[in-house]
């Protein structure tokens, strides 16, 4: 949940991490530091600031760059330096708790993210011996490596890291430099990932590409258990496959866009046209998906009697309408969505005849790693829908499906559950095909995916003006969405996309559940955001919105074309907004769109840091 970056190389150190650490700030951004070392190895300097409380966006790491280009007189010294951009877990935001840390006598030097499970053992093995200057875990691990040095093993900083990571539990990626060995930086993997740009006369090392394509797009992955020492020649240590970045250095930028966010959200046609790859995805003639990936296990998965989605956060809730997709479409008897963090243990049942597909956009998710690393232990067929390439759980499961987004730098995820729901959407089409759904309604389905990316595009500009309504809400503090069936998980959606962003009150309901307790604290403060595309709940959704407006909440609808009429006409909403119809398997990526641009819209009214909501990172790597 942290963010790493290492320089060594002829360019100004202080300069080309502090570039990266800004490409790297959605993984945190409570504090931020750099430690330099120079070539000779005589300097070493350690800098660190916390982010600013004003403005809302301001950032630890412009400070971090002023202050340490003051203590050069303007200057930006070349040599070997790591830097880091923190997610606070052991220990509150401060300038003693900022990365890096360093050992006794200031000689290692130490970036870490993930978490030591056994901090409190090593904490009280090492604390009478040395001088604790933090109340991280991080500290400690830099003390262990001094340690292993003084112990004898002062001829290899490698070996020394070797050594003192035997000592510690849990999952971590960290980097080490030291003065003894100013020419390389050590980097070790287990768990959290963690990555090599190799370039020509010099090295970087990233928690993501995102920090390292602006050198070059030369990439090696590390995988769990690599301990590496990396310098301007390249790694020594392992022998990865070098790969070419994903990313462009033009896709991590805003684009003209005041925030990463809304930029993400106006990419949305383009992230569905990508997740369709462009339409070659689709076999509209055989009413069919191709996923090359899950064509060697067609086999089995014709036998797949049970199917477990397992996800976090806004993941999960794509999982949720992938598994009314999955009832629906692929017809398999027995399908569940879960939550990651609840799925360990004995009360995980799954065998050979079950299917675990893990939905995540980092591909690095902490819990839903985990319920996939059991999952394959009992036998399960593992599927992954994830984003980025490349990454643990793409590499763990047996097959997969590749959302194929892009860059999603903004916190809050937009364009990737836009991306996950047409990816789920592919998945069950293909599932169903290889089961019991006919031609004519695979070609349904076909058709109403290559309209997709237009329909979204339609969406997007009429979405323009809804989302206005959320700057004229401001004033309100509590915020409900409703729906049913298909569009249940879209109100739950809804309304985490309103706390992330707006840090306000929201919550999503069936619509059924609003008269068995949630009518109680509607007022005239309270808005009702009802999603009633006309389709078979489209009744009942109306009943529901009727009753919340009798308690004086204001009522906002968003409906199908057919629909506009009756839903101003039965609840007196204050505005109806129109999205394209489409089938109700897909009408949750349309009717999203508004309400991410009304959660925007609110957010930015309210003076909120949109790309960084306060206590929250990216990537949780950690439990």
């Amino acid at each position: 949940m942290c963010g790493i970056v290492g320089y060594v190389g002829p360019r100004p150190v202080a300069d080309v991490i502090c570039t990266g650490l800004l490409q790297l700030e959605y993984r945190g951004y409570d504090s931020a530091g750099i430690a330099y070392v120079s070539g000779d190895g005589r300097t070493a300097i350690v800098e660190r600031a916390v982010r600013p409380k004003d403005p809302p966006d301001a950032s630890a790491i412009g400070d971090l760059a002023e202050a340490f280009a003051r203590k050069h007189n303007g200057a930006l010294p070349c040599g070997i330096g790591i830097g880091h951009t923190r997610w606070a877990t052991h220990g509150k935001p401060s300038i003693e708790n900022a990365h890096p840390h360093a050992d006794c006598d200031g000689r290692v030097f130490v970036v870490h993210n993930g978490c030591a499970t056994n901090e409190p053992d090593l904490r009280r093995a090492i604390a009478p011996t040395h001088r604790l200057r933090s109340e991280t875990d991080t500290e400690l691990i830099a003390h262990l490596i001094g340690r292993c040095r003084d112990g004898g093993i002062t001829g290899d900083l490698e070996e020394a890291v070797r050594a003192a990571l035997e000592r510690v539990n849990g999952a971590f990626a960290i980097a080490v430099i030291s003065t003894a060995h100013p020419d390389r930086i050590v980097c070790a993997r287990r768990g959290s990932p963690l990555l090599v740009g190799i370039g020509t006369g010099e090295c970087l090392v990233a928690s993501d590409e995102s920090a390292i394509v602006s050198v070059t797009q030369r990439i090696v992955d590390l995988d769990d258990g690599d301990v590496v020492t990396v310098t301007t020649d390249g790694i020594r240590g392992c022998s990865r496959r070098v790969r070419i970045a994903t990313w462009s250095v033009g896709e991590a930028q805003k684009g003209g866009y005041k925030h990463f966010t809304r930029k993400e959200i106006a990419e949305q046609a383009d992230t569905v046209a990508r997740a369709l790859n462009h339409g070659g995805r689709v076999l509209r003639d055989s009413g069919d998906a191709r996923l090359g990936g899950l064509e060697r296990f067609a086999d089995r998965i014709r036998g797949i009697d049970h199917v477990r989605l397992v996800a976090a956060g806004t993941a999960h809730h794509a999982a949720l309408i992938g598994r009314q997709m999955l009832l629906a479409i692929a017809r398999i008897p027995h399908v569940e969505a879960e939550l990651a963090s609840e799925v360990h243990g004995d009360s995980f049942h799954v065998g050979p005849q079950t299917a675990v597909i893990a939905v995540s956009q980092s591909g690095e998710t902490k819990d839903t790693l985990d319920a996939v690393a059991e999952a394959k232990r009992k036998g399960a067929l593992t599927i992954g829908i994830v984003n980025k390439v490349a990454t643990a759980i793409p590499r763990l499961t047996d097959c997969g499906v590749y959302c194929n987004a892009g860059p999603e730098i903004g916190v809050a995820s937009t364009k990737a559950f836009v991306s996950q729901l047409t990816a789920l959407a592919l998945l069950a089409l293909f599932l169903g095909r290889r089961r019991q759904l006919s031609d004519t309604e695979g070609r349904r389905i076909a058709d109403a995916l290559l309209a997709l990316p237009n329909q979204v595009s339609a969406a997007l500009v009429h979405a323009e003006v809804f989302g206005a309504i959320g700057t004229s809400l401001r004033d309100r503090r509590t915020f409900f969405t409703i729906g049913r069936t298909w569009h249940h998980p879209v109100a739950l959606e809804a309304a985490l996309k309103m706390k992330e962003l707006a840090y306000v009150h929201a919550e999503g309901y069936a619509a059924g559940e609003m008269k068995h307790g949630p009518l109680a604290i509607l007022s005239e403060d309270a808005v009702v955001l009802c999603l009633a595309p006309r389709d078979e709940t489209f009744p009942d959704v109306l009943l529901a919105a009727q009753q919340a407006r009798k308690t004086g909440a204001t009522v906002i609808g968003i409906t199908t074309p057919d629909g506009a009429t009756d839903v101003a006409a039965a609840t007196g909403a204050a505005y109806t907004h129109v999205i394209p119809a489409t089938l109700p398997m897909l009408q949750p990526i349309l009717t999203i769109i508004p309400l991410q641009l009304f959660a925007y819209n609110l957010a930015v009214a309210l003076g909120r840091d949109v790309d960084k909501p306060r206590h929250l990172a990216k990537s949780v790597t950690v439990r």
